[in-house]
């Protein structure tokens, strides 16, 4: 009789011991999932927020570089007034400079204009052994002319780009692109610290005569720090690398080094690329210390100190056996009742982790499920265990044979983990993204397993906020229309079926004919409010079919779907007559506005360039002969 209860003893330790074994395996498992998935999101918040800040960047150098292309002459004082609001704005810029092409014969006129405008001190300079000195002559120069703000960056007054290797070459690439182009990293001339800055430059050229450049400098630890400004401070780590051409350049970094190690239990972090500017920027995220202890769960420790706890009194039940047995069955029941008050714990551990517990019993194919499906779907477990079929209640329709393919790939394997993420439909009608996650388990001696148990727990948050990251990456954030980025990549697509399957597309580049006088006249508000009644136009007045994205400032483009040239043309033209006749009204103001366009075909281009090149020439000359206009040849 002692030997028989021994052996049931040991027996109950070692069940009590593989099923906190096993349940903490599974909770640890999906707690560190959990994590590294937190972890990714709020790394990809951040660096989408890094890519929008840039992208801000860019719309503020096309605006300038707009002002400049949309007037005969720029004075000083109009790029002062013009580039201020900008500046109040966007603090965390260094400057914001003009650099006019000057050939040798004009540098004193130059200099001698900008001396009278109150720069006592002026002077063309050049950077040559390290030291700044008045710039020998040369056949052109492309010094700093207009600069704003004048106090902090007194040092690159006149300073000629070109007098400096890795600048000229940024210059010959923006003028060569016709492109937003950015240098490599280098250290500012008007900054005394150790960070590293970058130019981005666009060049204004007027009937294929190069004017000049806007230019705007930045320092990476201030462009960073504002971009990241909006997020709470929870303790990711991150570096930025300059990856451009296979070479990597760190640029900037959170930690006291200039590479970024893991100290933490997980190994997890988050890798993002940006290219931008001719440059390829690689944005590193890993948790520190502090991250990982707020956002991992030590639930699985818990289930072990408990399934620790259990084994133990069993153990002491065991030592103290005695030879009566009424006592020994006294002791048996109350270890017994110990087994439940743990399981019990168990089940409130796993539930406390906001998990529900299900046991697939593969020789009766019988689902059995605990007792926090409630709290997640609505149904009790009764309800569910009543069911024949509860999976095939709760599993949204669409879902429901994408799993069951899953399932049988698992139950072929015959080991390993199954995971996967379906809706579910709850209770009350309401529908919620679910991570669901088993083993298989009690294996015969043939090795073929009878059983399969595993967590489920409800993702919905973390799928809505995903799929919201996603809309901002590709949504211009004042007009609501998709963004330059997107739809640079929808028209790498068109073309691509263009010439693959004969498929008809249609471009138009829309600029709104001087934008830059609502702007100046009656102010930003007013400018931004007709962009946005501009993109709700086009949206109204295209097929679902077609896009509509915001290009930058004033300019849209409009990709028709199977429409020629002529009917495409035909349609802007309608719409440009419409905005003519129409009035704007805001607040007290009755505002009219007109709109120039470019229209080209793929099929009278050989190369997506070409297709954005030629419609803006045609944009041009709708601009150059009187703006108002549609120009499709």
């Amino acid at each position: 009789m002692k030997n028989r209860q021994m052996r049931l003893g040991i027996a109950l330790i070692l069940i009590v011991i593989a099923m906190g074994v096993f349940a903490s395996q599974i909770v640890q498992q999906q707690n560190e999932e959990n994590y590294r998935e937190g972890l990714s999101t709020n790394a990809e918040f951040r660096a989408l927020s890094v890519i929008h800040k840039m992208d801000d960047y860019e719309t503020i150098v096309l605006s300038i570089r707009q002002f400049f292309y949309a007037s005969d002459f720029v004075t000083r004082e109009e790029f002062n007034i013009f580039v201020q609001p900008i500046l109040e704005r966007h603090n965390e810029i260094q400057a914001i400079e003009w650099i006019p092409k000057v050939p040798h014969e004009l540098r004193e006129t130059y200099v001698q204009i900008a001396r009278n405008e109150g720069l006592t001190d002026f002077e063309f300079t050049a950077l040559i052994d390290g030291e700044m000195v008045v710039s020998p002559e040369k056949p052109e120069y492309f010094p700093v002319y207009y600069l704003l703000p004048y106090k902090g960056n007194e040092a690159v007054a006149g300073f000629d780009l070109t007098s400096n290797i890795s600048r000229s070459d940024s210059l010959i690439y923006a003028r060569d692109t016709k492109d937003v182009v950015i240098t490599e990293p280098i250290r500012l001339l008007q900054d005394t610290g150790e960070g590293f800055g970058f130019l981005m430059l666009y060049a204004v050229e007027k009937s294929d005569q190069l004017e000049g450049f806007v230019n705007i400098v930045y320092e990476f630890e201030d462009y960073l720090e504002k971009s990241l400004s909006v997020h709470e401070e929870i303790g990711l780590e991150m570096l930025l690398v300059d990856t451009t051409h296979g070479e990597q350049q760190v640029v900037y970094t959170t930690t006291m080094t200039n590479s970024i190690e893991s100290s933490v239990s997980v190994d997890a972090r988050y890798i993002e690329k940006i290219d931008i500017g001719g440059r390829e920027w690689t944005l590193i995220f890993v948790p520190s210390q502090e991250y990982e202890r707020r956002f991992l769960s030590k639930s699985s420790y818990l289930i072990l100190a408990i399934t620790g706890v259990i084994a133990s009194l069993i153990s002491i039940y065991l030592l103290s056996i005695n030879g009566y047995e009424r006592q020994l069955e006294y002791r048996i029941e109350e270890q017994v009742e110990e087994i439940q008050n743990g399981q019990r714990r168990l089940q409130i551990a796993l539930e406390g982790a906001g998990q529900a517990i299900w046991t697939w019993d593969l020789k009766s194919n019988r689902t059995t499920m605990g007792d926090n499906w409630i709290n997640l779907v609505g149904y009790s477990k009764q309800e569910l265990n009543r069911m024949n079929d509860p999976w095939k209640v709760l599993i949204h329709p669409i879902d429901y044979q994408r799993i069951q393919d899953i399932i049988s790939r698992f139950l072929e394997e015959g080991s390993g983990v199954y995971h996967s993420e379906y809706r579910m439909i709850k209770k009350d009608g309401t529908v919620g993204w679910f991570y669901d996650e088993g083993r298989f388990f009690d294996y015969d001696d043939k090795g073929s397993p009878g059983k399969c148990a595993g967590t489920v727990h409800d993702v919905t948050e973390v799928v809505n906020l995903r799929e919201e990251l996603k809309q901002k990456a590709i949504v211009d954030q004042l007009t609501g229309l998709y963004n330059r980025r997107y739809l640079f990549e929808q028209l790498e697509q068109y073309f691509s079926l263009h010439k693959r399957h004969g498929q008809q597309y249609s471009l138009v580049i829309i600029d709104i004919d001087y934008f830059k006088k609502v702007n100046d006249t009656y102010g930003h508000q007013v400018g931004d409010f007709v962009l946005n009644h501009f993109a709700t136009f086009l949206k109204e007045n295209v097929r679902t079919t077609d896009l509509v994205a915001r290009y930058g400032g004033e300019e849209f483009v409009v990709v028709f779907h199977e429409v020629a040239l002529l009917d495409a043309s035909e349609t802007i033209d309608r719409m440009r007559m419409d905005i003519e006749e129409m009035i704007v009204r805001y607040d007290n103001l009755e505002l009219r506005y007109t709109f120039s366009a470019g229209v080209v075909n793929f099929e009278e281009v050989e190369s997506l360039d070409e297709v954005v090149s030629l419609a803006d020439e045609r944009l041009y000359g709708a601009k150059e002969t009187g703006r108002n206009k549609v120009v499709h040849d």
